[in-house]
């Protein structure tokens, strides 16, 4: 197959990134290539054959199988009516094309110059049909686990989409219901005017709350306009973020006020924020426990060079000196072997990800192996000494107090690259039944911006994101997608001097200490 000299704009550091937010990388790269291939770049570039069109065939019909398995096995007492809708919702035109904007995928589009002056790279319909091609390419590349993957970490909230599903289908019933819950207050409806003639009237009509307008709407007939208005009055009520409360809502330039007389409504309460926390580095310091767990991975894999069956102790302020750079856990392993091998602790400053890759290569080492080992060599240490293993994990100075108080008061997600199990036994020895759910770790196999993206697209709201790496700070930062997330620097983690530089040079990242991080969490 010919290959495609890609433009500059184009270039393969933008196709690394769609693969780190997808979770996934290629073995066949042209597979990538063709999947953002535009029939009309590769007329021009004399290329036949080698656009997505083929590909966009097998990937919406990928899509549909994914995602119709996903509902039905979810949904198992809903009747065909509503699963056809929900998987609409889920793999229409509007949700492909959000899925390549999040994935980055319009970055690294290929159109024609034609298509390109036309304004190609934003229509919602190749936008769709590319996402359905790269899904493709990932199911060709590496079967249908890979593909499904990616798309449940995309889809949003079944609960969300139940709920608007709802509102489509009884708008007036689902604003009735709402205003009473969070105003104390019923509906009704007024025409205010009516056009066209006789036998094909228009009608317009004002959805009302305390005599308020809350939500327009017209219709050829009194009871379709009424329908509309109250799917309009619910669209902007649920566009209020959830950083401001209910008390006060602007709707069409007039307020209406929240009904705060229930003897249970508290005279004061915190502003409701989506909190979304890395864990190691920013509530719990375990580079004793990683260095300790990598050493036994390692021992297993080299035990000439390894020959104690325990790290010793000027091997784990190695680690933690050289920890500021770890991405991942697995790679802890890795790490230990380069600082075996007698390099400084400076050797991982530059080409950290390449260098790592270099040495597995040359021990013939995968990630899905070392991975699993690193997973299995935890499970056994917390098996049988469970104590012993928490004993290696030190907690900041008050992070724990303010998680407990984050849980009452906001919504609290952690993202993390360790895996979610160990972060759960973690914090259940704190006290804290951190639901399973709200804890996305390695084994989703997804990057942070990938899941803040999805976040986003979910709640339509300001997310509050606290991170000690810079690197993953700035990436967010430059993703026009994630404008709403809110980026606080954990500087007590595992940054270094200069990377704190960074963070006060820039203004739109927030520095913590400990003492503003428990009140970003109160």
């Amino acid at each position: 197959m010919k290959k495609i000299n890609l433009p500059e704009s184009n270039s393969p550091t933008i196709l690394e990134q769609i693969q780190q937010n997808a979770g996934y990388r290629f073995k066949d790269i042209e597979l990538l290539n063709m999947s953002v291939t535009h029939a009309s770049y590769a007329m021009e570039h004399n290329i036949p054959l080698h656009d997505y069109q083929r590909l966009e065939f097998l990937g919406d019909a990928v899509l549909q199988i994914i995602v119709s398995d996903y509902i039905f096995k979810k949904l198992p007492d809903e009747q065909e009516g509503i699963l056809t809708r929900l998987r609409s919702m889920f793999a229409n035109e509007q949700a492909t094309a959000s899925y390549s904007i999040r994935l980055g995928l319009d970055m690294a589009l290929l159109l024609g110059r034609g298509e390109q002056l036309s304004g190609g790279r934003t229509r919602s319909s190749i936008l769709g049909d590319i996402f359905e091609a790269f899904l493709a390419a990932i199911y060709l590349d590496g079967g249908i686990e890979p593909a499904r993957a990616l798309v449940m970490r995309l889809l949003p909230p079944l609960d969300s989409c139940m709920e608007k599903l709802a509102y489509d289908e009884n708008p007036k019933g689902a604003l009735q219901i709402y205003c009473q819950a969070h105003f104390k207050s019923n509906t009704t409806y007024r025409i205010v005017n009516q056009t066209g003639p006789n036998h094909a009237p228009i009608y317009v009509v004002d959805a009302m709350l305390n005599d308020k307008v809350i939500g327009t709407g017209e219709g050829h007939s009194h009871k379709e306009a009424a329908r509309n208005a109250a799917h309009d009055a619910l669209i902007k009520l649920k566009q209020i973020p959830e950083d401001e409360p209910h008390a006060n809502v602007s709707v069409q330039g007039e307020t209406v006020k929240e009904d705060t007389s229930s003897s249970k409504q508290p005279k004061s309460r915190p502003t409701k924020r989506i909190l979304a926390l890395d864990f190691d580095g920013v509530i719990c310091d375990s580079a004793a426990e990683t260095a300790a767990s990598a050493w036994h991975v390692a021992h297993t894999l080299w035990p000439t060079q390894f020959v104690l069956p325990d790290i010793p102790s000027d091997m784990t302020e190695k680690f933690r000196a050289a920890r500021p750079y770890l991405e991942t856990g697995f790679q802890a392993i890795i790490m230990l072997k380069i600082l075996m091998d007698g390099n400084p602790v400076d050797f991982f400053k530059e080409n950290f990800a390449a260098k790592i890759e270099d040495v597995m290569a040359s021990c013939h080492l995968t990630k899905p192996e070392l991975v699993k080992a690193f997973g299995n060599a935890r499970d056994q240490w917390i098996s049988s000494d469970l104590d012993g293993w928490l004993s290696l994990h030190g907690l900041y100075p008050g992070t724990i107090k303010a998680l407990k108080t984050a849980l009452t008061n906001h919504k609290v997600l952690i993202l993390t690259t360790k895996q979610e199990r160990f972060v759960s036994a973690i914090l259940k020895q704190q006290g804290i039944d951190f639901p399973e759910t709200c804890i996305y770790g390695l084994d989703r196999k997804i990057s942070k911006e990938t899941e803040l993206a999805t976040l986003v697209g979910a709640k339509k709201t300001n997310i509050h994101f606290v991170e000690d790496r810079i690197e993953t700070l700035l990436k967010i930062k430059a993703n026009p997608v994630l404008k709403r997330v809110k980026l606080h620097y954990a500087p007590w983690g595992y940054g270094t001097s200069e990377q704190l530089e960074i963070a006060k040079a820039d203004s739109k990242i927030d520095i913590l200490s400990l003492e503003t991080f428990a009140e970003l969490l109160g």
